[in-house]
């Protein structure tokens, strides 16, 4: 369940893009990559019934010439309910802001082995082009593919 819209241009697919299976390589416009224009990124993945999980991870593409962006962080949290989500760890962006190359990044945490049925996954836009960019103060992106839970 997507919490947040996507923009329709980059849809990857439709609602289900994220846990696909299909891992997009470093160009977006190819239509692998799910994009959120200046909104955070949540998703939440319902595994159906409680389930041992140890680690949690989602993928994000930064172009910066095309004002796609890592997001600032990505938030994890579990719940056993759908409702009441514990926070469960956070990744911080190391990809610096003003690095021309197509990058892909994981964002994970590892999980004390836990038995939980929903996965909660925020990741944070940085809403503007940062200072010093072509773009400097228009909203920007960030691109999604693939969550994994082991």
């Amino acid at each position: 369940q997507l919490l947040t819209e996507y923009a329709p241009q980059y849809s990857a697919g439709g609602n289900r893009a994220l846990i696909d299976g299909i891992k997009g390589i470093n160009d977006f416009r190819l239509g692998d990559w799910q994009g959120f224009e200046e909104v955070n990124l949540e998703a939440v993945v319902d595994l159906g019934k409680p389930t041992h999980i140890k680690a949690l991870s989602i993928r994000f593409l930064q172009d910066i010439n095309a004002w796609v962006f890592m997001p600032e962080s990505v938030e994890f949290y579990v719940s056993d309910d759908g409702k009441t989500f514990i926070f469960v760890g956070k990744e911080k962006n190391d990809v610096a802001q003003d690095n021309w190359d197509q990058i892909i990044k994981e964002f994970k945490v590892q999980v004390y082995p836990k038995k939980t049925r929903f996965i909660k996954i925020v990741g944070n836009n940085i809403g503007k082009c940062p200072k010093g960019h072509k773009g400097e103060g228009l909203k920007c992106w960030i691109f999604a593919d693939e969550i994994t839970i082991k």
